[in-house]
């Protein structure tokens, strides 16, 4: 489950440069279900 700080790393770095945080953390919730995806097929393929 390494994957999930990671995803938190842009609205992270947005946030320090005092950037506008919607528009990266709508991004990022975009992304998300894909990654959770991708990280439980991968965890799931490695088990196989």
């Amino acid at each position: 489950m390494a994957a999930i700080p990671v995803l938190f790393l842009p609205v992270i770095i947005v946030w320090w440069k005092g950037r506008p945080i919607i528009s990266i953390a709508l991004l990022s919730l975009v992304f998300w279900p894909g990654a959770l995806v991708l990280a439980l097929w991968l965890r799931r393929v490695r088990d196989l």
